[in-house]
């Protein structure tokens, strides 16, 4: 019973969640020390720096996927000769492309000066701080295999202890940077200290649970084959993927400069955290529907409770949050930045609120293709929303900046919510009416409730808030109002009602015994 399906979902949930939160609560701290440090074109540049990373990151090419598709299937016994081989070659292939990139990387500065207008005096040493990325770049390949063993083997606990220990040192080093007045070169150093421990810790992570999956200096051509076949899938929805998220900073940032990117940044901070709440409860369930396809006793039934009892649940929180920066989201930026960012951004904001909100419904998509390794139309969904993106991201960036970035991502995410009534058709065969009468109801309660809170906490709430503090208060209060709500109309699940009070007696009593 303490290893069902129920209880891993449920524990992993919770650590996930965690994990989560705890990075969220210490960037809030550490942001605006870190955009007033630098300010918002330095800021601006920064960003660009780690958008740079990430565009590097599309040469991921998919190598892991194969990798956590069998490790998750052979839970009870991860090891053995072909799987070890798999292991073996993603992460010599890893170490390839991060070699292979930290040289790229270090070719790059003038280019990169040149293309995004970079005022004299940004940095004491552009060669140095693309050496230091393409360092970090390297490690952070390596990480990726490494990170597969606990994830695929459903050990969020591991994974999140060490997310814990590793954004604490991150955050805590990089205020002392920015107290310190080193800048922008004393922020890539931390990141590299950072890249460092996580590589260090999963390598220990792999020897602890995973000892019989040994390491051998080999690439067989079979394997390989393996890898890239599903890996092409992958590695072409992940692009999409970047494109997605990326492209259009440096739209914005080759047309109008930093200063336009680092508005644009921080205008993405707080909603974005919509979308990263999702993708922390979704996070877990690619090894849970990959264990499950693969169970032919109970086969697509088993999935689609799986999938709708998940899909119901995560809206409901990530609604909440969307509710919580539409109402407050001007006064979180004024009192938490300052008011010319808030001014900047007072419309890209809840833009980017409602299109987060919808997005969030992505992360559950990919996970639940990637599990039943149905890889072709998680790519090509990935295309229909990039493209989308990028055609009007060149139409309206222009034109107006910011909320144009804004509008065009918000278009691009529009094409979410047929897609779930696709996947209900093609891979549950759904009826119609089964269809709109389960998602119109969960939409529906969403809407209610949300319409709701968002009244009572506009018009009864907003108008005490004048400092972040109660800009804080007043929008934990209305997160908790949306529950209360929620639950007083008697919209949850009785089961789901008494499997949370099960669980939080259950966390409440480790606490304790930590405690102690």
């Amino acid at each position: 019973m303490a290893d069902s399906l129920t209880h891993r979902t449920v524990k992993n949930s919770v650590y996930s969640l965690i994990g989560f939160t705890w990075p969220l609560l210490l960037s809030f701290v550490a942001t605006p020390i870190i955009v007033r440090g630098l300010g918002v074109s330095r800021f601006g540049f920064f960003t660009l720096l780690n958008t740079m990373l990430m565009l590097f990151g599309l040469l991921d090419f998919g190598i892991s996927y194969t990798l956590t598709k069998r490790l998750s299937e052979n839970r009870e016994q991860p090891g053995g000769r072909e799987l070890s081989e798999i292991f073996s070659s993603s992460l010599i292939l890893y170490a390839i492309l991060g070699a292979a990139s930290m040289f790229l990387l270090m070719l790059l500065p003038d280019a990169f000066r040149h293309l995004f207008k970079i005022p004299e005096g940004f940095i004491s040493s552009y060669g140095l701080a693309f050496f230091i990325l393409g360092a970090v770049f390297l490690m952070k390949m390596l990480v990726i295999p490494l990170s597969q063993i606990p994830y695929a083997l459903q050990r969020q606990d591991i994974t999140t202890n060490i997310s814990l220990i590793n954004n604490g040192l991150l955050q805590l080093g990089s205020i002392y940077v920015i107290k310190t007045g080193h800048g922008v070169l004393g922020l890539l150093v931390v990141q590299l200290i950072s890249a460092a421990f996580l590589l260090l810790s999963l390598y220990l992570v792999w020897h602890r649970l995973a000892p019989n999956l040994k390491f051998i200096f080999t690439l067989p051509k079979e394997t390989v084959k393996t890898i890239g076949r599903q890996g092409a899938w992958v590695f072409l929805s992940n692009t999409m993927g970047n494109i997605l998220a990326q492209l259009d900073k440096f739209v914005l940032g080759a047309i109008l400069g930093p200063t336009t990117v680092g508005y644009y940044g921080n205008s993405q901070l707080i909603p974005e955290k919509i979308s990263a709440t999702s993708f922390s409860l979704s996070y877990i369930f690619f090894p849970i529907f990959s264990e499950a396809s693969v169970n032919q006793q109970e086969g697509e039934n088993r999935v689609k409770v799986i999938f709708r009892r998940s899909l119901g649940l995560i809206p409901i929180v990530t609604a909440a949050l969307a509710v919580l920066v539409l109402v407050y989201g001007y006064q979180l930026m004024h009192f938490w930045i300052n008011k010319d960012v808030a001014d900047h951004t007072a419309l890209a904001v809840p833009l980017l609120t409602i299109t987060y909100f919808l997005l969030s419904f992505g992360h559950f998509f990919h996970a639940f293709l990637s599990g039943l390794k149905e890889l072709r139309l998680l790519a090509l969904s990935f295309m229909v929303v990039a493209g989308v993106d990028v055609v009007f991201m060149f139409i309206l960036i222009p034109h107006y900046a910011v909320n144009g970035a804004a509008f065009a991502y918000l278009l691009s995410s529009l094409p979410v919510l047929p897609f779930i009534y696709y996947i209900e058709r093609r891979y549950f065969k759904s009826a119609r009416g089964d269809i709109l009468a389960f998602y119109g109801k969960l939409f529906a309660k969403i809407f209610l409730v949300g319409s709701i809170t968002f009244l009572v906490s506009w018009f009864a709430l907003r108008p005490f808030v004048n400092n972040l503090p109660l800009a804080m208060l007043l929008g934990a209060l209305s997160f908790v109002f949306y529950f209360l709500v929620y639950w007083r109309f008697g919209f949850f699940a009785r089961e789901d009602e008494a499997l949370f009070k099960v669980y939080l007696a259950r966390f409440l009593v480790f606490l304790k015994l930590k405690a102690l």
